[in-house]
């Protein structure tokens, strides 16, 4: 606020001067003279008086802002948090939730974006991405009985997938066996590219490592799947900020790797077994147009998880996170937070 502007007024004083005639004195009385106060009665009241005008002053003077004064850093933060937000209207049942204009990386709103929670089959992004430096797309990965096992089925022992398909009816599907088949054929590329990483779960080693080397700090990978690992323990722990920035990864190093997460289905199959048609887990494809890429997460730990990246316009990319929700609130939960992400961005400013 600026400082207010006081107006001072001075009243003018009019005397007027009228002779009159003293009386006569008594003969008996002399004339009382008035005393004039002694210099240094003067010199005491008069220093007294300059010392309380200039005290005044400094006061006023000390309270008052200096010229180009700026409010302090708090307040203005204190005036950005209180501004209105087109978001203060939506509610939403995930636990945490992120959403990041990746055009100019401005986040638009955020819910415990830190919070670290279980990431369910959003794990799968991650080993997507560990699986692809090492094994080349046109190679061929055969379900091992193991991977079926850990898996929980979906897929048949001796089935010979090509890895750009089995990575497509991983994400697609979320297939927690795809993902064991494609953890244990890229275990050997992951040590022979990485010399360091260990003798066995080379391919978990090197998921947290890449977590770590994107800043993703809340985020710990105990699978490949992301499935619990116990009624109290989660194959994967992580944060709505951390999954943002994950995806802001993949769109700019490998966007092609996980368009088929834009597709409400596809048909799909082993090399030495029919195909089938494969739908998308992501319920949310028909009322978010323009999916560049998404992943669905559901474990008892986890509840509901939603992580999309769509484009908000000619190549305008946004990115939402929600965790922590439930197995149908995390779609409603999405479309809510990309319907107000589109009000804002076509809103002219100042309208809001």
């Amino acid at each position: 606020m600026e400082p207010q502007q006081e107006q001072k007024q001075e009243a003018s004083i009019e005397t007027e001067f009228h002779y009159v005639p003293e009386p006569a004195p008594a003969p008996q009385e002399s004339p009382r003279l008035l005393k004039a106060p002694p210099m240094r009665q003067m010199l005491v009241g008069g220093t007294f008086l300059a010392v309380s005008i200039v005290s005044g002053m400094a006061l006023v003077v000390a309270y008052l802002p200096p010229l180009g004064h700026k409010a302090p850093e708090a307040q203005v933060a204190a005036a950005e948090i209180a501004k209105p937000s087109i978001f203060d209207a939506v509610t939403i049942s995930g636990k945490g939730a992120y959403v990041v204009d990746a055009s100019n990386d401005t986040v638009l709103y955020a819910k415990n974006p830190d919070a670290q929670l279980p990431l369910a089959s959003i794990t799968k992004v991650v080993l997507t991405l560990v699986v692809a430096d090492v094994l080349p797309m046109e190679s061929t990965v055969r379900v091992s009985s193991d991977a079926v096992t850990k898996g929980g089925g979906g897929l048949t022992y001796g089935e010979e997938w090509r890895v750009r398909d089995l990575i497509d009816y991983m994400l697609i599907a979320s297939s927690n066996t795809a993902a064991e088949a494609l953890a244990e054929a890229a275990e050997a590329g992951i040590r022979t590219k990485y010399p360091e990483a260990p003798a066995e779960r080379a391919v978990i080693w090197r998921m947290n490592r890449l977590a770590a080397q994107l800043g993703m700090n809340s985020t710990y990978f105990l699978n490949p799947s992301g499935l619990d690992e116990s009624v109290t323990q989660a194959g994967a722990l992580g944060s709505a900020k951390d999954i943002a920035t994950l995806f802001s990864y993949a769109l700019r190093t490998n966007r092609e790797l996980f368009a088929g997460t834009s597709r409400e289905f596809a048909t799909l199959g082993p090399l030495n077994a029919p195909k089938r048609d494969v739908h998308n887990t992501n319920e949310a494809l028909a009322s978010i147009p323009h999916i560049y890429m998404g992943k669905t997460g559901l474990t008892d730990l986890a509840g509901g998880n939603l992580a999309i990246a769509y484009d908000a316009g000619e190549n305008h990319p946004v990115i939402v996170i929600v965790l922590g929700s439930t197995q149908e609130g995390r779609f409603a939960d999405v479309t809510s937070l990309v319907e107000t992400t589109d009000l804002l961005l076509n809103t002219p400013p100042g309208t809001q």
